[in-house]
């Protein structure tokens, strides 16, 4: 039962991780697509800045954000 509450807990704080970052930061589909339209549209400038080798370490907050109260072995009824 303690668990239940820490893990409620922990999914509550990181619902509030990114309050003070808009919207348009803070939400991995969106800083996907503007990494997308700067690859595209400039992708010289894209490709100088060796963008490939930061997308992990921008991405991962946002993704481990989004993943942490996923269940995949839970039985939903």
């Amino acid at each position: 039962m303690f668990l239940f509450f820490l893990l409620e807990e922990i999914v509550n704080e990181a619902e509030h991780a990114f309050d003070d970052v808009s919207d348009e930061f803070s939400q991995y589909k969106n800083v996907k697509t503007i990494f997308e339209q700067w690859k595209y549209q400039q992708n010289k400038s894209y490709t100088e800045a060796y963008i490939e080798i930061c997308l992990p370490k921008v991405f991962s907050p946002l993704i481990r954000r989004e993943m942490i109260d996923w269940r995949p072995f839970e039985v939903i009824i």
